[in-house]
């Protein structure tokens, strides 16, 4: 996230999403030729395959370029802290639609974690280098790219359940990744575009950033949704705030005052409570 953040300095949300999403698709393809060597597992079936190239659009193509561009607009600390409504959104969902539990430890740990958005969100007089429409742009656009997501990984648990995750995320990735380039190719800035995916700074920052977070991050993001239930892999994957705040407030010098401390501290009690009574 912090690599992005940088990235994003020089780079717009299509033009980032397209280099490490490409760049991921590339690097795991020897990881999927290993664990399959035939490619397609057997058992697979076309309407699988259909579902896992909607994942990724949803998921990759559309949630990460949103992603970006909250990411741009609110900077990395306040980010995290609209993440926090990742885990109530994928426990919830996932009871919707699969069936898994719900308790009320989980509503307890919910209203915890909206309370917290809600509070940083309140902070808005105090973010004074925002503009109302870059602050709901930047907003919107976070939670909606993770209500994108907890859906996409919700659509092939199924898939997942019988299949490696590196296939899964491989099959999700180039789907993603042939769009990216078609919207690319017929923009009009597409001389723009992929000038900048060819950049020194794509290379130096955006590059470790892929390998980190759309390669062994999001390898170890699918694992955990295959080898638990949803929910418990969310809340866990939930941590992720504190190490946000902290490292934006070093590498990036954003704010870290007591409403942001304890608008997180509300997120992340309310992630443990999910985990802990759930």
């Amino acid at each position: 996230v912090i690599l992005f953040k940088r990235s994003g300095e020089s780079m717009s949300p299509l033009a980032l999403n397209l280099f490490k999403s490409t760049t991921a698709g590339i690097v795991m393809l020897p990881l999927w030729y290993l664990t399959e060597p035939n490619w397609i597992p057997e058992g697979i079936t076309m309407a699988d395959l259909g579902m896992l190239a909607i994942s990724g659009i949803i998921g990759i193509t559309v949630a990460d370029s949103l992603f970006f561009v909250c990411l741009n607009s609110l900077g990395a600390g306040l980010y995290s802290i609209i993440d926090c409504i990742y885990s109530p959104s994928m426990i919830f969902l996932s009871w919707l639609f699969l069936g898994e539990s719900m308790t009320v430890y989980h509503l307890i740990g919910s209203v915890l974690v909206i309370g917290g958005v809600l509070l940083a969100s309140s902070e808005r007089k105090k973010l004074t280098h925002l503009s109302m429409k870059q602050f709901l742009m930047g907003t919107g656009a976070g939670m909606a790219a993770i209500l994108l997501m907890v859906i996409s990984i919700i659509a092939v648990k199924p898939i997942l359940d019988n299949h490696s995750a590196i296939f899964v995320v491989e099959s999700r990735m180039i789907p993603a990744v042939i769009l990216l380039n078609l919207i690319a190719v017929f923009r009009k800035d597409r001389k723009r575009i992929y000038k900048s995916v060819v950049s020194k700074n794509a290379f130096r920052l955006a590059l470790p950033g892929a390998i980190l977070g759309n390669v062994l991050s999001m390898l170890s993001w699918v694992a955990a949704f295959k080898f638990t239930d949803l929910g418990s892999a969310s809340v866990l994957n939930q941590t992720n705030v504190i190490f946000v705040v902290v490292l934006a407030a070093i590498f990036l010098h954003e704010p870290l005052d007591k409403r942001r401390i304890f608008a997180i501290a509300l997120g992340f009690c309310g992630s443990v409570i999910i985990l802990t009574g759930g």
